[in-house]
């Protein structure tokens, strides 16, 4: 996982710091921290798999009786309909269970476009489901993606947000291949 940390508001003028190369700083790896030694992370549970399918259900209730659509695929096209359900403003901002099951679709596109698949990411803060990619350090957290969103009052674009995230997980695709080869070397 990529963290970053900051550096110190200070520097001791007596102590030189070290220079890295380009190189250097784009393999750089960060020290463990505590928070990845708290990490757990493990396949979806019953409970789990059962409130993510009930979300799907009640969203696509939504799609039914307030759009007419009865059919969402779990593609890219479905990404049209969600912004009609955004752009006709049919939840509301406190329909916060809503919007996260919207999330939670827009992960379903993710995972059938992209490759990923969703985990339980449990961490300091609490249990949340995530998609990651692969066996890798790499995570998406769709399911808050548009509450989070909605309650900074932050505009919705579904094309652009999902063109943002598969840049982003085209990157971890590439990493994998990169690290991949240099541990042949």
């Amino acid at each position: 996982m990529t963290m970053a940390m900051l550096a110190p508001l200070w520097v001791n003028a007596e102590e030189s710091l070290p220079t890295l190369t380009p190189e250097q700083v784009e393999n750089y790896q960060f020290p463990n921290s505590q928070r990845d030694e708290k990490l757990i992370v493990k396949d979806l549970n019953v409970s789990q798999r059962h409130i993510l399918e009930t979300m799907r259900r009640e969203i696509k209730e939504v799609f039914a009786r307030r759009l007419g659509v009865l059919a969402i695929k779990g593609t890219r096209q479905d990404l049209t309909v969600m912004q009609r359900l955004v752009d006709r403003k049919i939840l509301r901002k406190d329909q916060v269970r809503e919007w996260q099951s919207l999330g939670v679709l827009f992960g379903d596109i993710l995972v059938r476009e992209e490759g990923l698949h969703w985990v339980s990411y449990e961490d300091e803060l609490g249990v949340a489901k995530a998609l990651r990619w692969r066996d890798t350090e790499n995570y998406v957290f769709p399911v808050p993606l548009f509450s989070k969103r909605v309650y900074f009052n932050e505009e919705i674009n579904m094309q652009q947000l999902y063109a943002e995230l598969s840049a982003q997980i085209a990157d971890f695709k590439r990493n994998e291949v990169r690290d991949s080869l240099l541990k042949r070397k």
